[in-house]
């Protein structure tokens, strides 16, 4: 990813001028933060994807967070996607059972523990604030993400990204939470089920965009493994079948 000495190319040749209807979407994503840092984790975040992909409206709204971001105080390096850690990737990425360790511990400290999953194909904007939006609701967030191969089987999409590109979205963005894959055969409720009872979260997260049905299905599970069900907000904007032109 980046390195300081590129600050100055991204700001002379990357950014682009927002829209104003650009500027109120930004504004609209962060007056959902109640912490500041949380808009330093959207932009770097959004911003890795903009180096990735060229997106023109990544790159405007990137350029809105960074400009938002330092009026709220934000140093110029929170802001940026250089944050992925130098001992690499795969070393930042655990599985279940590591993170479960990791949720126990902080537990143990009276922290509250979170957790939020998904396919994520593509990091899209509202997807992104809600991960954040999650994370400001809990002292600790831990981030599952789909493995490419169960999306293509299960869902019958095409993730068109890598694994790994993915991963390095998000640790790019500075995310503080734990980032955990999602790699096992089974993809019925009681494999969730399993991840959660090793996990054991306070929180489990879904989305109100999701039917009601499934909605029902995630709060018994939270129930079974003693958290509570909390459903993230329907967010406006950008979504993944709308990036890949999916009706």
């Amino acid at each position: 990813m980046l390195e300081r000495k590129d600050v100055a190319h991204l700001i002379k040749h990357w950014h682009m001028q927002p829209t104003p209807e650009v500027c109120e979407e930004a504004v609209a994503l962060t007056n959902q933060f109640s912490r500041s840092d949380s808009i330093a984790i959207l932009c770097a975040g959004l911003s890795a994807i903009a180096l990735y992909s060229g997106d023109d409206h990544y790159r405007k709204l990137s350029t809105a967070l960074f400009n938002l971001g330092l009026k709220h105080g934000q140093p110029v390096e929170k802001l940026m996607p250089w944050h992925v850690p130098e001992d690499g990737l795969r070393n930042n990425v655990y599985p279940i059972g590591v993170v479960s360790q990791f949720a126990f511990i902080s537990q143990e400290k009276d922290l509250r523990v979170g957790f939020l999953h998904g396919h994520y194909r593509f990091l899209t904007p509202a997807s992104w604030t809600n991960v954040l939006v999650a994370r400001e609701k809990c002292d600790l967030l831990i981030l599952g993400l789909e493995d490419g191969w169960r999306t293509r089987e299960y869902k019958g999409v095409d993730t068109t990204t890598k694994d790994w590109q993915r991963w390095q979205w998000v640790l790019a963005s500075g995310f503080d939470g734990y980032l955990t894959r999602i790699s096992r055969s089974e993809y019925i409720d009681r494999g969730y089920e399993g991840i959660l009872r090793r996990i054991k979260p306070d929180i489990y997260f879904g989305n109100f965009s999701i039917p009601q049905e499934r909605q029902q299905e995630m709060a018994r599970r939270a129930t079974m493994c003693g958290a509570i069900y909390m459903a993230l907000p329907e967010q406006e904007g950008l979504h993944t079948s709308e990036y890949f032109n999916e009706k």
